[in-house]
């Protein structure tokens, strides 16, 4: 009964986080009102001194609160369903691993035809145009698409100065469109992902850069997190170390009222990583779970279908003396 009444305090505090941050900052605006902020006069050791520590003090708040998101939303309910339900999927294709990474070729073999078909897409090019086993038939293509220049040249009469420029023009232009044809063509050849494989499909593994859009995994997530708010701390570090506080009325409150504007502000801005952790694992995190899940069963579909034989289709890489 205790644990119950625990979480439903624990999910109106998450559901009120937005209104306790706007409590907190206001606080913060309102001590802000009885101090002046200005130079202390305070020597470089002391500068250092206190910088140092409100860098510490801030980034553990940040670093610390960003932690308790990520576990908060780990408890959240269907984040854990979700975990659970990928342990159940890799445990039901288990009989059938030895082909899952037939698999995961075959899909990433497909991901980047697909990808080469959009870019060619942009110049007006097709796939069978670029990659196939003539590299005649890339030229061939090319001088079909630019043979309206030709056309066009050969209209011009050269006899003035005026009909020669715009024929050397014509023909920059057409040395123009056949360099970017070919700077499509070269991205095309050249795409790279982060590619699908058993390991990731199995664990919680991952990276941004991949068709998918698996999360990575929160040890890394949280370690990038850190770095990028200890930037954000060392920034308060250095006002709250160089500034001091002086009241306007009564200064026996002076080091009470600035103390509260400091820690205000590490609490507000740790309560927005408490915030953006969460949302991040039950969201993001959960979703990339989910995406894993899918394609588990589509490759447990497709395995108990065909008998666990996958056809990878067979890209062509082009040479570079080819596309040059």
């Amino acid at each position: 009964m205790e644990q119950t009444r625990f979480e439903k305090f624990k999910n109106g505090v998450i559901n009120s986080i937005g209104f306790l941050i706007v409590l907190i900052a206001v606080g913060v605006y309102l001590a802000r009102s009885f101090v002046q902020i200005g130079q202390t006069g305070k020597g470089v050791a002391q500068i250092i001194a206190d910088g140092t520590f409100a860098l510490l003090f801030g980034w553990s708040i940040r670093y610390l609160l960003g932690y308790q998101g990520i576990l908060s939303g780990m408890q959240n309910k269907s984040v854990l369903e979700t975990i659970a339900r990928h342990g159940e999927t890799v445990a039901k294709i288990e009989p059938m691993s030895p082909y899952l990474q037939s698999f995961c070729d075959k899909m990433n073999a497909e991901f980047r035809m697909r990808k080469r078909r959009i870019i060619l897409g942009k110049v007006f090019l097709k796939y069978e145009d670029v990659f196939c086993d003539n590299p005649q038939c890339l030229q061939d293509a090319i001088a079909k698409k630019l043979e309206s220049y030709d056309a066009d040249v050969k209209t011009i009469d050269t006899k003035d100065i005026v009909s020669k420029w715009r024929r050397f023009r014509l023909k920059l232009t057409k040395k123009h469109e056949y360099n970017r044809i070919m700077k499509y063509v070269r991205k095309a050849n050249n795409v790279t992902f982060v590619e699908l494989s058993q390991n990731v499909l199995s664990t919680d593994g991952g990276n941004g850069d991949n068709p998918y859009s698996f999360p990575m995994p929160l040890s890394k997530h949280m370690a990038r997190k850190g770095v990028r708010s200890f930037i954000t701390a060392f920034l308060f570090a250095i006002v709250f170390g160089y500034y001091g506080y002086s009241i306007v009325q009564n200064p026996s409150w002076e080091n009470i009222i600035g103390g509260l504007i400091q820690i205000g502000t590490f609490i507000c801005s740790g309560t927005i990583q408490f915030m953006a952790e969460y949302l991040y694992t039950t969201d993001i995190y959960r979703k990339g779970i989910v995406r894993k899940i899918d394609l588990l069963e589509q490759f447990y579909r497709e395995a108990e279908t065909n008998g666990g034989k996958f056809t990878v289709p067979q890209e062509i890489i082009i040479t570079n003396k080819e596309i040059q």
